[in-house]
Parts: C-alpha cells; sequence; structure tokens
C-alpha cells in the first residue's frame, strides 16, 4: 500500500552566490519570475500536490523569507514551519535536522529554484511513494530536454532504481525527491548533501522521469530565460 506524503520540506538556505548581483539584497527564494517570487510558487506546487504541512528552512537573508511567510500564509491552506540554521547544513544536513526537530516521517522535498511548467510532477511523487520498498524517491529530468548543455547524474534501470556507476548518464537532478528517514540512517546533523548516500547502489533508491518542464534558476543566464521563455 502506497503511503500518503504529510510533509513537504522547501530547501530555502542557500546563499544564492551564481546569482549575485541580484542575491545580494534578496534570497534565492524571493527572486521574482514573471512578476511571482519563486517561493510562491513552490509552495502552490506542492499545495497541488496535496500537502498542507510546510517546512521551509532559512539561512541567507532568513528575515525576508520569514517575513514573507507571516505576510503571506493567510493565502495558503497549509501550516508553516519555520527552521532558522545558524550555520548551513546541505541539503542531506538541512532534511535530517528537520525531521529530528519537527516530525520524523517521510518528506517531499523541493528546491526553492525549481520552476516547473506544463504539468506538476509531484503529484507523480507522492502517488508512485512506497516507503515499505523506498527509502529515497527522486525526480529526474532527461539532459538531452534542457535549454543548455548539462552533464548527466545517473541512469534509471528497467525497475526504476538510480544507477550512476555508468559512463552515458541520461538524467538529472531536479530538485524535488521523496526521502524516509531510513535514508538518513547512521547519520549526524551537520553539513553533507543528499547525493553523498545515494552515490552507491541501493534496492531502496528509485527515480522516476519527469513528463513535464523542468528548469532550476541556478544562475542569471537561467532567469533570464525563465522570464522570456517559461510559462
Amino acid at each position: 500500500m502506497k503511503n500518503k506524503i504529510n510533509t513537504a520540506m522547501i530547501l530555502a538556505a542557500g546563499l544564492g552566490s551564481r546569482l549575485m548581483p541580484v542575491t545580494a539584497r534578496i534570497p534565492k527564494a524571493l527572486i521574482e519570475v514573471q512578476g511571482k517570487p519563486m517561493l510562491e510558487r513552490v509552495i502552490e506546487y506542492i499545495i497541488d500536490a496535496g500537502i498542507d504541512n510546510i517546512v521551509i528552512n532559512i539561512h541567507y537573508l532568513p528575515e525576508q523569507i520569514a517575513d514573507f511567510i507571516n505576510a503571506n500564509q493567510h493565502r495558503f491552506p497549509a501550516a508553516f514551519h519555520i527552521i532558522r540554521e545558524p550555520k548551513l547544513l546541505g541539503s542531506g544536513g538541512s532534511i535530517l535536522n528537520a525531521m529530528e526537530t519537527i516530525v520524523k516521517e517521510p518528506y517531499l522535498v523541493v528546491n526553492c529554484d525549481v520552476l516547473l511548467w506544463g504539468g506538476n510532477p509531484l503529484p507523480l511523487l507522492t502517488q508512485m511513494w512506497d516507503e515499505a520498498r523506498m527509502d529515497a524517491l527522486l525526480l529526474v529530468h532527461d539532459k538531452d530536454k534542457l535549454h543548455k548543455p548539462k552533464a548527466g547524474d545517473m541512469n534509471v534501470d528497467a525497475n526504476g532504481n538510480i544507477v550512476r556507476n555508468e559512463p552515458n548518464l541520461q538524467y538529472i537532478m531536479t530538485g524535488c525527491s521523496v526521502f524516509a528517514p531510513a535514508y538518513f540512517a547512521g547519520r549526524k546533523v551537520e553539513f553533507f548533501t543528499t547525493p553523498e548516500i545515494f552515490s552507491h547502489f541501493s534496492p531502496r533508491y528509485f527515480a522516476i522521469p519527469n513528463p513535464y518542464n523542468w528548469l532550476d534558476i541556478g544562475a542569471q543566464e537561467d532567469l533570464e530565460y525563465a522570464n522570456w521563455s517559461c510559462a
């Protein structure tokens, strides 16, 4: 029986260094694409996936993000939990910290710089999730469907498992995933990233290709592309 995901986490603590000078005055999560802050978009994606409990970690220019949530939370049918990180913990450390601080259960995790259009793939993740046989379920995107060249991160085998030790890797990580607490077994809250763990094969690490459009707003050229070409 597939388990429902009750909690989502938005990773919003990063410095956004590649988006300077824009991020010198505003955190990456609040950068606008076509007039709407990225954080607002990601919240809408998550709510559309049927999740109404949202954790957000903050570190860089934290008051701006906290103020945005406080001013706008009445507009969203969700409960928000803000976690302030005095020092950066990376994606893995941040998720583990949230699980130990808020609630220890599977999380849908979404980066704050993810832009989705043509359809929302997050409901696919929540529908496919099966904690009985999964510790991680990643949404991946075909590198040949990007607006600029990018090296692949992994392949997906016939069983849906993540494979990383092959010469030609076709798929890239999208910053949208589901992780169970078991994924972090043996780790402590400190700086580490989630890819560090799935660098080795496990029959409990799965991925599904994204059938829609995706872009991460990681650099100035991505922001420019998003503003003139992404619906």
